[in-house]
């Protein structure tokens, strides 16, 4: 019966039941929206994190970077940098692993590997037929084949045994490689074994050539020898893999970048790697020419050496660190660079990191989520010509959208959860509390309290359960339309142009779909917990409406102690009293306009803070961009015509264009300023054709000459925090593009090694040697020349070899450089003049789709990407962009949620006027009935709204002027006020009508 009654009397009450209906519908919806999108978009953004993976490869960037077949030992001191070290130790770093590499030797492959590195080195006996001066060499026939991978038989040969003397008739044990000379014959000069492995052993035998004639005039061949281990050493070089430990090669950088992937089986799991399972991966060729599949087992040596590369590292006498049985796992798809490498866990007890195979230090795994922040982080830690480079196969652009939305769909959520308690309190306290007389008759009647409570939860039951119904049914519909809409905002903001970015040249994962539709699910539990809050609220105010309160004592004052006064002033008199007495009531519309003003200014502070960032941003950052290889790895040795860097000069928006050519060098002598001569030993170069060649590829190992018309951009110091530098009175780093007139030499820096080593100081004229090519005007005059450079400048060099700058104007004008196109004679010289490297700077990066622009129309290629024109460029703009991208797609939402959270507050100014005048209808009603006019009612109550609200706004305001204010604040707090006063302007007149008094008259009779 009392549920029965509950119901009717909710539904007698048509528009306060309509009210409420829709109240709760619409709180169930914007719960179910804004909780149903965080969901969806948290869901998506952490199987992006499990998707992708972020790596990020430390580098040592040597004269030689990135040539692996050179080996720089100061990438071992990198390594082991307490800089290196300390980088190491950061959150973002999941995981490390160092460069392990290893000699693997495949004693089943049967010479079936095709290893380019012993293609032309041999062991032979041959017998000398006497010099040849028109080859420059002995001419001598083969005897027989110790080692070699060709065919000889009784070949004639000419043999450079560089610098030693043949005997002719007699036989020779000779060890060294074939090379090209100016016939079509075989030419082969002896070479001195010297591997790293070898020279461990502290051998001192003659390894290049070896007279072994005995008496009879034949030859007779020694028992042991060092020669027969250099062919057992080049034999097992045939048969050779690179071997790679590594704990996770799922992670590893080819197969993280998809250069490389599994064809057939799988990679060996983390638990097989950290229990020493002899597991491994081989590539798709080698599983060909070896005959073996998945589960088949592989017989694998290793050897490994100190500071050596991987193909030194093995020397037959000393034999392998280790000799296993592997069982293949998984055979990798084919690639030129790793068809000859196989990937194994690091085996227990073999230090594979001694080997330092490339210019690779190691690689680390890193935190999806704060690697950009750690790569920006890691550029004053590294040590200097350290290069940290991320591969994120594109999460930081797949996941900034997401994480942005995420932000400002959860603020949402806050903002309706607030409201949502906020509406279910005043669900309970009106429908519930509102009609505690009725609670109390009913008790007075006879009804006990759990009649009471049935009848007031059944009445609200009979609005809250359908409204939650609805509300769920609706939020399940809007779910799919705002996921969809969600998904193309996170596409628009994510297809960013990034051609020619470094950022780009990470492979990127394409996301198969986008944030899911929230389930049903959800909404239903939404919709059941708004409905269990609402009946709580409604529970709680029942108790508070059945309580029985105990009666208070009044003390009576004596009419004696106190005067009445008149109320003179009429409404304005009646509103100060009120504001008065008020209590709570008095201080709800202050502290909504004090919130609101706070509010207003702190968020358009806010928006107006982020233009101001994003406009910094765009114009005092810095993008830096250079010419590179295919994979976009090498910024020197790029081999540029000088007519292309003349292009990339003329184009719009590019400044500071740095370039450089080098070449090989030698100190001569030095002439110091008193006169005297200081002669630093360098020998001739020689007449003779094959000993012309011995003399260059020797030369090939000096440092460099090399000209430029900037330092700071330099490859050389592309990567150095600072370069310290000092310089002659009256020079400084202009001088190498103000081109000087007159004189026998040019101004150069050197290496402070360079001034210790040779004696030089500051004034002093070095000549130096200098190899292939020119440095004037004339053409190219020969091989070497020597060349007098006046030393104005020198520069502490961290690492490396001691290369000397010079200017570039001697080789490339300003004219010519800078100036309009010339003749077709100075055109054809620019074109055949190839640069080493091009690196140059953009004016604003506001200016960088113009640029991308630029570059495309051109022709000119991207990293893994060519194009019409083959020179590859690369901006380094990935940490702009990450920035950039942060603070725009902020600024984005800001500009279109912030809107609606100032309609939505203005809204609730006219709402919450209209309610606090609303609920002193009874106030309303007793001051007509003791005979005041409609105007009076309407002003006092009007008046005291006003005064509140003001009172609020001048607080809100006065904190906002003393913290941040904006013009826009100042306005929108000036709105607030004026829906505050139509709110209480509309309440106030319908609640001064005729009709209240009328109700007043009817209740009393």
């Amino acid at each position: 019966m009392f549920i029965r009654h509950g119901i009717k009397n909710t539904l007698r009450s048509r528009k306060r039941t309509a009210v409420f209906f829709l109240l709760m519908t619409l709180l169930v919806t914007m719960l179910g929206a804004s909780l149903g999108l965080t969901y969806g978009v948290t869901t998506f953004l952490n199987e992006c994190r499990e998707k992708y993976t972020t790596v990020g490869v430390l580098e040592y960037t040597g004269d030689g970077y990135p040539d692996l077949s050179r080996l720089d030992e100061q990438a071992a001191q990198s390594a082991a940098s307490p800089d290196t070290e300390t980088l190491l130790q950061e959150d973002a770093v999941l995981r490390w692993e160092p460069e392990q590499a290893a000699f693997g030797y495949l004693p089943e492959a049967q010479d079936s590997i095709n290893v380019a590195d012993v293609r032309d080195h041999a062991v032979l006996v041959v017998r000398c037929r006497g010099y040849r001066e028109e080859q420059g060499a002995y001419a001598s026939y083969v005897a027989e084949e110790i080692f070699a991978r060709r065919y000889l038989g009784n070949a004639l040969i000419y043999i450079d045994p560089v610098g030693r003397e043949m005997v002719e008739g007699h036989y020779y044990l000779i060890s060294g490689s074939f090379y090209d000379g100016i016939t079509s014959s075989l030419f082969f000069r002896a070479e001195d074994y010297n591997t790293a492995a070898y020279l461990a052993t502290g051998d001192t035998q003659e390894t290049a050539i070896m007279d072994v004639t005995d008496a009879d005039g034949g030859y007779t061949l020694p028992e042991t020898s060092a020669f027969y281990d250099i062919a057992k050493t080049y034999d097992a070089l045939t048969r050779s893999v690179t071997v790679r430990a590594s704990k996770h090669p799922e992670e590893y950088l080819a197969f993280q970048q998809a250069n490389i992937g599994i064809a057939e089986g799988r990679f060996y799991t983390a638990q097989e790697a950290a229990s020493g399972a002899r597991v491994c991966l081989i590539p798709e060729t080698l599983a060909e020419q070896l005959g073996k599949n998945v589960g088949d087992t592989l017989q694998l040596n290793l050897a490994v050496a100190p500071n050596s590369s991987v193909q030194d590292s093995y020397w037959a006498p000393s034999g392998f660190a280790s000799e296993d049985v592997y069982t293949i796992v998984g055979i990798f798809s084919r690639h030129a660079d790793w068809n000859r490498t196989v990937f194994i866990p690091p085996v227990a007890g073999l230090d594979m990191t001694q080997n330092h195979a490339s210019y690779t230090l190691g690689q680390l795994r890193l935190d999806n989520d704060t690697a950009q922040g750690f790569a920006a982080q890691a550029k004053s830690l590294l040590p200097e010509n350290v290069r940290l480079t991320i591969y994120d196969q594109g999460y930081s652009a797949a996941s900034a959208p997401l994480k942005n939305m995420q932000r400002m769909v959860m603020i949402v959520s806050a903002v309706c959860v607030l409201v949502g308690i906020v509406m279910l309190v005043l669900y309970g306290y009106l429908l519930v509390y509102r009609q505690r007389r009725i609670g109390k008759i009913m008790l007075q009647v006879g009804a006990s309290k759990k009649n009471v409570y049935t009848y007031f939860l059944s009445g609200a039951a009979a609005v809250a359960l359908p409204a939650c119904i609805v509300g769920c049914f609706v939020s399940n519909a809007l779910s799919g339309k705002l996921t969809a809409l969600i998904n193309r905002s996170v596409a628009s903001t994510a297809e960013q142009d990034l051609r020619y970015s470094n950022s780009n040249i990470s492979m990127r994962l394409e996301l198969s779909q986008g944030a899911q539709r929230t389930g049903f699910t959800v909404f239903l539990l939404i919709a059941l917990a708004v409905l269990a809050l609402a009946m709580l609220s409604c529970l709680l105010f029942t108790a508070l409406s059945v309580r029985k309160r105990r009666k208070k004592t009044r003390a009576h004052r004596s009419a004696q102690g106190a005067k009445s006064r008149a109320l003179r002033g009429g409404a304005g008199k009646y509103a100060l009293l009120s504001m008065r007495r008020g209590g709570f009531r008095s201080l709800l519309p202050i502290a909504a306009a004090l919130c609101a003003a706070v509010l207003f200014c702190r968020l358009t502070a806010t928006t107006e803070d982020y233009r101001d960032r994003l406009q910094e941003i765009r114009t005092q950052s810095e993008v830096r961009g250079y010419l590179s290889d295919f994979q976009g790895q090498r910024v020197d040795g790029v081999s540029v015509s000088a007519v292309t860097a003349r292009d990339i000069i003329r184009m719009e928006h590019i400044e500071e264009v740095t370039i450089t050519k080098s070449y090989y060098y030698a100190p001569a002598y030095v002439t110091h300023a008193d006169g005297t001569t200081t002669d630093l030993g360098l020998s001739a170069v020689p007449t003779g054709q094959y000993a012309l060649e011995t003399y260059t590829g020797q030369f090939q190992h000096n440092a460099k000459l090399i000209a430029t018309n900037g330092l700071r951009d330099a490859p050389a110091f592309l990567y150095a925090s600072s370069i310290e530098t000092a310089f002659l009175e009256g020079y400084d780093e202009s001088f190498f593009d103000k081109p000087e007139s007159g004189g026998e030499s040019y101004p150069c820096m050197v290496s402070t090694s360079i001034l210790e080593e040779c004696g030089i100081e500051l004034g002093d004229t070095l000549t130096v040697r200098y190899m292939a090519g020119f440095l004037g005007s004339e053409g190219i005059y020969g091989n070497f020349q020597d060349l007098q450079l006046l030393v104005v400048g020198s520069y502490v060099k961290e690492e490396g070899k001691d290369n000397i700058f010079v200017p570039m104007w001697p080789i490339l004008s300003a004219e010519e450089l800078y100036g309009e196109p010339g003749d077709w004679e100075t055109y054809r010289r620019l074109q055949f003049l190839t640069l080493d490297s091009v690196v140059f700077r953009l004016d604003s990066c506001a200016s960088l789709p113009e640029v991308r622009q630029s570059f495309s129309a051109q022709g000119f290629s991207e990293a893994n990407h060519a194009a019409s024109i083959r020179t590859f460029v690369v901006l380094e703009d990935a940490s702009y962009i990450a920035t950039e991208k942060s603070v725009s797609q902020r600024l984005w939402y800001m500009e279109r949620l912030f809107p609606v959270i100032f309609v939505l507050t203005e809204l609730l100014a006219f709402v919450l006027a209209l309610i606090q005048i609303q609920m002193r209808r009874k106030e309303q009603r007793i001051m007509r009935s003791v005979g005041a006019s409609a105007a009076t009612t309407f002003l006092s109550l009007f008046l005291e709204q006003a005064l509140l609200c003001l009172l609020g706004i001048g607080i809100g305001v006065g904190v906002c002027l003393l913290s941040v204010w904006t013009a826009e604040g100042l306005l929108l707090t000036a709105g607030f006020a004026l829906c505050w006063l139509l709110g209480a302007a509309f309440a106030g007149m319908r609640g001064s009508c005729g009709r209240l008094l009328r109700q007043r008259k009817e209740s009393e009779s």
